[in-house]
């Protein structure tokens, strides 16, 4: 009988289209995140620079009145809302699916010391720091806006944007 703990040839073909697919779907979210960061910042930019070159005596409509600045405000809001919750949700997805891939890795004994080089017993194919994301402290909401991510660079846009609207004359 096999050992209990070698996978069999089934189960390892199976691991390793998982492997290859879920890889697929991690690269594919994380192209869908930069896009929709792509999309909402360039609409923020078109904003702010529209109102850096806009001659004050041919200021956009929102510009006249509190109402209109609070309307234009406002959409902004929306727009950065809707584009973090949609990245957000991209995210979530992508870190689910980066646990398959960390399940699929520790099956193929990637974070085993000395698996694939029994002669250095303290080799390990991959950092044992990728294994896990578990024992991290959860952050702050703070420590997390600050962070460098695509998140915290749409609120920082959206919210230049919003203070352009109410200092631009």
């Amino acid at each position: 009988m096999a050992n209990e703990n070698e996978i069999s040839s089934e189960k390892m073909k199976l691991l390793r289209f998982l492997y290859g697919d879920i890889a697929s779907e991690v690269k594919f979210l994380r192209e869908r995140q930069e896009k929709i960061f792509a999309w909402s910042s360039n609409i923020f930019m078109a904003l702010i620079g529209a109102l850096l070159i806009i001659e004050p005596s041919r200021a956009p409509v929102w510009a006249f009145t509190v109402q209109s600045k609070l309307l234009a405000s406002l959409a902004i809001i929306v727009l950065i809302f809707f584009s973090v919750r949609w990245q957000q949700r991209t995210r979530r997805w992508h870190n689910e699916n980066g646990q398959v891939i960390q399940n699929i890795q520790r099956l193929f004994n990637c974070y085993e010391k000395g698996y694939f080089d029994p002669s250095n017993e303290e080799f390990i194919l991959f950092p044992l720091r990728w294994s896990t994301s578990e024992g991290e402290k959860p952050r702050t909401f703070i420590q997390r806006l600050f962070a460098a991510n695509f998140v915290s660079a749409t609120v920082i846009l959206g919210t230049l944007t919003v203070v352009m609207i109410w200092i631009r004359n």
